[in-house]
């Protein structure tokens, strides 16, 4: 069995500099999905949490209360601002053209469900479907904003929604909201929404 004594010790002798290098690189943000990455996710310790939670929900092995859930209109747009993909400013219109639409998209969804499974071509295919406005897809700026739908949607938008799912088919108390005020005093550039 391992000791939490064991645990620090692996900790103390873990080399930093590899782990500051990793944690900084690009590749870590695709793996996780895009431009979101999670530093702290649950631990499965066979006591706190048994077994992988998403499992734990779809068999209902839960505590079964009353839940207020939520998301806001533009969840993505604050974290698009940190990746290396078009001309996505906090102060000014964002210019992303649809090659780098369609890059950045390719990137970010590269590993689905998660690393190191690359996802099939058809499904990028299908978010291309999904997020692309074909009407209007040489707008730079609407680029910018359906980029960061399609970041929002997968961090936070559906896995809130399939969480209210699982709660309503339990029939449990659920309140749900979409936050979609944007603050008059946003020191955020407009196009960037009603963000995370």
């Amino acid at each position: 069995m391992i000791t939490i004594d064991d645990k620090f010790k692996c900790v103390k002798n873990y080399p930093i500099l590899s782990q500051n290098h990793f944690r900084s690189s690009w590749a870590l943000e695709s793996y996780n999905g895009g431009p979101v990455g999670y530093t702290f996710v649950p631990t499965i310790d066979a006591d706190f949490i048994p077994y992988d939670p998403e499992q734990m929900l779809i068999k209902g092995d839960f505590k079964k209360c009353p839940i207020l859930l939520g998301v806001n209109k533009d969840e993505g747009s604050y974290f698009n601002v940190y990746v290396p993909y078009g001309n996505l400013s906090i102060d000014s219109s964002p210019y992303v053209d649809y090659k780098t639409f369609k890059h950045a998209l390719k990137e970010y969804f590269r590993y689905i469900p998660t690393y190191p499974t690359e996802r099939a071509p058809m499904l990028l295919e299908s978010i291309l479907q999904t997020y692309t406005r074909w009407h209007d897809y040489n707008n730079t700026v609407q680029n910018a904003i359906q980029l960061s739908l399609a970041v929002g949607d997968y961090h936070f938008t559906c896995p809130t929604v399939f969480l209210a799912d699982i709660y309503a088919q339990e029939n449990l108390p659920l309140y749900f909201y979409h936050f979609t005020l944007r603050s008059s005093t946003s020191p955020w550039h407009e196009w960037m929404g009603v963000l995370h």
